[in-house]
C-alpha cells in the first residue's frame, strides 16, 4: 500500500482523493465505535491504532522520507501516513465516504466531561453587579461550548443505517411531490390567464 501522495519535480502535489487504505481506516474506526465520533477523534484514532508497521510500507516510506526532506511547501503533520492530516480527513476522506452512503453526519448533544464542567464553572459569565462595577454594557457572553441545557453540541459521524436511507427517500419523494404540485399550479395559472388583445393598427 502506498502513501496518499505523489512527488513531482520540482513541486510536490498531494493527491486530493480518498485512497482505498484511507477509506478502510476511517470506515473501520467509525464502525467499531459504539458512539458517534468527532472528526478530531477519528484522526487521533487513525494515528494511534493504524501506524505503518508492515515491512513493505516501512521500506517504501523510508525512501519517501528522504525525498520529503528537500525544500518545498510545508508538509502535513504525518506525510507518510494514509491519513496524513486532519484537513485531508475532513475535506477528502469523510466526504468521499458520505457520498458512498456509508456514513452520515449528524448533530449530536452529549453530556460534558468533568474537565468541560470545570472550565464552564470557572468561566461563568459575570453577574449584573459585576458588569456594573466593570462598566460593562449588555449581557455577558457564555465563553464555553455548553448549551442552555448544560450539554455540548457538536457535529459527529456515524455509520449510515437503513433508517437513514428510508428517511432520505421519504424526503426526496416529498420534495418531488411539492415540485410537481407547484408546476401544475403554474400551468393552470398560465391557462387561466386572459389573452392579451393586440392594439389595432392605424
Amino acid at each position: 500500500m502506498r502513501p496518499s501522495f505523489v512527488l513531482l519535480e520540482p513541486l510536490k502535489q498531494w493527491l486530493n482523493v480518498a485512497t482505498p487504505p484511507a477509506r478502510r481506516i476511517v470506515r473501520q474506526i467509525i464502525k467499531d465505535s459504539p458512539e458517534p465520533l468527532h472528526t478530531q477523534e477519528i484522526f487521533l484514532r487513525s494515528q494511534r491504532d493504524f501506524p505503518l508497521q508492515q515491512p513493505e510500507e516501512a521500506a517504501q516510506t523510508s525512501i519517501h522520507e528522504k525525498l520529503l526532506l528537500r525544500r518545498g511547501p510545508p508538509l502535513p503533520p504525518n506525510p507518510i501516513h494514509h491519513i496524513r492530516s486532519i484537513k485531508y480527513l475532513k475535506s477528502v476522506v469523510l466526504p468521499d465516504l458520505e457520498k458512498r452512503d456509508e456514513i452520515v453526519k449528524v448533530y449530536h448533544t452529549r453530556p460534558p466531561t468533568p474537565e468541560e464542567r470545570e472550565i464552564a464553572a470557572a468561566l461563568k459569565p459575570p453577574t449584573r453587579s459585576q458588569r456594573k462595577r466593570r462598566g460593562a454594557v449588555g449581557p455577558g457572553k457564555q465563553p464555553t461550548r455548553l448549551n442552555s441545557s448544560g450539554g455540548v453540541n457538536e457535529w459527529v459521524w456515524r455509520v449510515k443505517t437503513q433508517e437513514d436511507h428510508e428517511r432520505e427517500a421519504f424526503y426526496r419523494e416529498r420534495a418531488a411531490q411539492r415540485k410537481a404540485h407547484a408546476e401544475r399550479q403554474r400551468a393552470e395559472a398560465r391557462q387561466n390567464r386572459p389573452a392579451r388583445r393586440r392594439p389595432l393598427r392605424k
